[in-house]
């Protein structure tokens, strides 16, 4: 007869094995940087102030780091509060201190709220930064504008500014920046690879999206999920993504022949035949973009990535 011999388990055991979910590891340091970037939004607002004025430019590298949060002494548990933070309120009270909110901490948050968001906003961790080696870099390298000579000014497509930074990464490795450290070098290229990985996943949601919406514009409006017109959002997404708009060229043909009758003459004639060829072509890709469309002619729920 052979007797199993187990030994006590603690309920975290049990549950998680030998796997310490949710333990920090003792060589994190929590103070230390860490980088985000987007690439599909003029400016992309973040639910944390550890990254500068809680908003992303599109394109900037960012740093997300540890910052000082004033709360209510209730709120700061014990051990957390900064020794002399505390304050008082008008009868006298000590009632407020602060405490710090880490860097690893607000970055992590982030990155979780980014995959679980059901409408991704794009947003990356460049992660070839995180190493002490990559804080020496950002602080030593003006990385927008060694990636981005015309810094701040971006190509208005994204698929342009995936083609611009191929480009400025085949001539940094063609030619070496005049007092770049040769060892720098393997963190500006992997810098590189990520903000491209970052442009096309920006430009893979907002097409997705836009797939979305134009399946709302072509509802009715008794079906559940029908949009009357495009918002602010929707144009920005026209404008990074170069997808014409659903209504495009009957909006075009419409003018043209309006155009038409206010003037019988062969240069009118000639305009029509050109917004004729025009709405021909557009009408050619708005047939692919609905082949390509993975809703239901009834739209229910936003897009998946």
């Amino acid at each position: 007869m052979q007797q199993a011999a187990t030994a006590l388990r603690t309920g975290r055991e049990a549950l998680f094995g030998d796997e310490q979910v949710g333990a920090i590891q003792e060589d994190v340091n929590l103070n230390a940087h860490r980088f985000f970037v987007q690439m599909g939004w003029s400016v992309l607002s973040v639910d944390t102030h550890a990254v500068p004025n809680a908003y992303l430019l599109r394109g900037e590298i960012t740093p997300c780091r540890s910052y000082r949060q004033k709360a209510n002494l209730y709120e700061i548990r014990e051990g957390d509060l900064i020794p002399g933070s505390k304050e008082r309120d008008k009868d006298g009270k000590e009632v407020w201190g602060s405490y710090i909110r880490y860097a690893y901490h607000e970055a992590e948050r982030l990155v979780a709220l980014e995959s679980r968001a059901e409408r991704k906003t794009g947003l990356v961790e460049i992660t070839a930064l995180n190493s002490d080696l990559g804080g020496q870099v950002y602080r030593k390298v003006n990385l927008n504008e060694l990636f981005f000579p015309d810094w701040p000014k971006l190509p208005e497509k994204t698929s342009d500014v995936i083609a611009a930074l191929e480009i400025r990464i085949a001539e940094l490795k063609a030619a070496q920046p005049v007092d770049m450290p040769d060892f720098y070098l393997p963190v500006i290229f992997a810098v590189g690879d990520q903000l491209i990985e970052a442009a096309r996943r920006a430009d893979f949601i907002q097409r997705d999206l836009l797939t979305y919406t134009h399946t709302c514009l072509k509802l009715t409006p008794k079906d559940e999920g029908f949009k009357r017109a495009y918002d602010s959002v929707d144009y920005e997404m026209l404008a990074r993504t170069g997808i014409p708009q659903v209504h495009a060229a009957e909006i075009q043909t419409a003018q043209a022949l309006e155009k038409l009758s206010e003037r019988q003459d062969q240069n009118s004639l000639k305009d029509l035949v050109e917004v004729m060829k025009a709405k021909i072509e557009q009408d050619g890709q708005i047939i692919q973009l609905l082949l390509s469309e993975r809703q239901p002619a009834k739209a229910t729920r936003q897009p998946k990535e």
